[in-house]
Order: C-alpha cells, then sequence, then structure tokens
C-alpha cells in the first residue's frame, strides 16, 4: 500500500473501540497485528499477511481491516472470500477515511464476479436421509445443493455422506470464471444376507397318538387268559377232589376245563389281533404326515 493510505488505515484503528467486548488491550494488539499485516504485504509475504489481517479484525472490527484483508485474500487466490471482504467493507457505514477505497472494491468486486467459478452438486437420491456434503473438508448446506455455488478456480473434492449409504467422493477441477456440475447417485450399502425361505419355525411338541384299539384288544385278551388259567386251575382241583371219574363233580371239572381251554384260546387270539393293532398303531406314518412329506413340506 501506499505510505498515505498506510497513515490512514493506522489512524482508524488508533481509533477508540466501539464496542463493550473490545478491550483497550485488544485494540492494541489488533493495531500491531495490523501494522505487522501491512510490512509482510508490502514484501510481497500476502499468506502471512492474510493470517494477521484475519487475527486483527478478530479482535476489533474494521472496514479498512476488512478492505485490508479482501486485498490479502485476492492475492492469495482466495478469490470468493476477497469478494465477500470487499461486499462486506462497501456494507461498513461510510467515513472519510475509508471513502477513497470505496472506488477500488467496486472495481475489484466487479472483476472478481468474473473470475470467481461456481459448481452445481446434484445428489441422488435427493431425499436421502442424514445428508451431509462437503468441499475440501468444509460444510455444505443441504439447502445449498442443487444450484450454483461460488468456489474458487482450481481442484477440489466433494464427500458425500447419508445413512444407509456408502459415501461417496467425487473430484473436479474448474477454471477461473467457469461452471462445473458434479452429480452423485449415491450406493445404498449392502444389506446383511439372508436366506430366501424363513427359517422353520420350532415344532411344537407332538404328542404321539395313543394305539387305543391295541392295548384294548392286549387288555381283553390277557383278561381272559387269566380267567382262563383261574377256570383251568380250579377245574383242575376239582377233578382231584371228585370222588368217581364219572360223577356230576368229575363231568362239571370236565366243564371247566373246557371253559379254560375256551378262555385260553380267545384270549390268545385277541392278544395276537392287539398286538398286530398295536404294530400297525406304532410304526405307521399318520396320512397328512405322509403327504406333506412326499410335496416336501
Amino acid at each position: 500500500m501506499k505510505t498515505g493510505a498506510l497513515v490512514l488505515l493506522c489512524m482508524l484503528l488508533v481509533a477508540p473501540a466501539t464496542r463493550a467486548d473490545e478491550s483497550p488491550a485488544d485494540v492494541a494488539t489488533a493495531r500491531e497485528l495490523f501494522f505487522e499485516a501491512n510490512r509482510l504485504g508490502a514484501e510481497g509475504r500476502w499468506e502471512e499477511a492474510r493470517i494477521r489481517f484475519a487475527r486483527s479484525l478478530a479482535l476489533k472490527r474494521s472496514a479498512v481491516t476488512i478492505y485490508s484483508l479482501g486485498v490479502a485474500q485476492l492475492h492469495t487466490g482466495q478469490l470468493v472470500e476477497a469478494l465477500e471482504s470487499f461486499r462486506a467493507f462497501l456494507r461498513e457505514p461510510q467515513s472519510e477515511a475509508s471513502d477513497p477505497y470505496r472506488a477500488p472494491a467496486t472495481q475489484s468486486m466487479a472483476e472478481l464476479e468474473k473470475r470467481v467459478a461456481r459448481v452445481t452438486i446434484s445428489v441422488r437420491p435427493a431425499n436421502a436421509p442424514a445428508l451431509r456434503a462437503r468441499i475440501d473438508g468444509h460444510a455444505v448446506p443441504s439447502a445449498a445443493l442443487g444450484g450454483p455455488r461460488l468456489i474458487n478456480p482450481g481442484e477440489h473434492v466433494v464427500t458425500l455422506e447419508a445413512r444407509g449409504y456408502r459415501t461417496a467422493e467425487r473430484r473436479f477441477e474448474v477454471a477461473e470464471g467457469a461452471s462445473e456440475r458434479v452429480e452423485v447417485t449415491l450406493a445404498a450399502k449392502p444389506q446383511p444376507a439372508t436366506s430366501e425361505l424363513a427359517p422353520p419355525e420350532p415344532s411344537a411338541t407332538t404328542t404321539t397318538p395313543v394305539p387305543v384299539a391295541g392295548i384294548v384288544l392286549l387288555a381283553v385278551g390277557a383278561a381272559a387268559i387269566g380267567v382262563g388259567i383261574g377256570v383251568g386251575v380250579a377245574g383242575a382241583n376239582q377233578a382231584d377232589a371228585a370222588p368217581t371219574r364219572d360223577g356230576s363233580e368229575a363231568a362239571q371239572a370236565r366243564r371247566m376245563g373246557i371253559a379254560a381251554d375256551v378262555l385260553f384260546g380267545v384270549g390268545g387270539a385277541t392278544v395276537g389281533v392287539g398286538l398286530v393293532f398295536l404294530f400297525i398303531d406304532l410304526f405307521s406314518e399318520p396320512a397328512e404326515n405322509t403327504a406333506a412329506l412326499r410335496f416336501g413340506l
């Protein structure tokens, strides 16, 4: 900057603080940072100057510091930031000391409007939940997606994240004054593999049908055999006790023996039939189970 301009800028910074949160010590520090930034700028060390101008502005807001920061940003390739700094400078209240810089700020704005680049980020699906976008690590509000956004010329990286989708990253390059459109289609995260058929549910406890017919026949047959044994024993005893072999007692004993034989025969046959029914009930499959197995169920 020219010496006269630097004197004017310093005069503005020496002015008392106007905000309650600006202490005299902060104002003094801001002034020292401003002086140092001007020296670095004169030496062509604009990145260091930019940092000190920004620190000075954080301690004390001054129209001159805003303008000076814009100049440093312009020299370091931060065109978008410089454009906004000059706009902010022109919004500051006019004063005799800062008026000479309004014309250069306006001219710089007109030139920067032509030099800044623009990018439009289009995301699909647009309604992806918890969508987060970043350009070079800086967050971009979701409301700003889908429309032109000012950006500095050069290479950039856009990163997109959304719940249920893979993180997407796209690199792009845009020249001064150019516009770029970056379209990103988010890929859904793979879902855990599942079987096409649902796992079989635990089967309820199967109640084995009771072979009633077989049990009844076995019981009847066993009872008949038991009765036959009893009758046979009684008939044998009576035959032994009969006084003669042709008397009524002997005849009764013979009838009892015949009855015992009949009961033995009937009981044995009944037991045999009961066993057949029992085996059929125990070792044959129910009709519904057989049909289920036939159809693979």
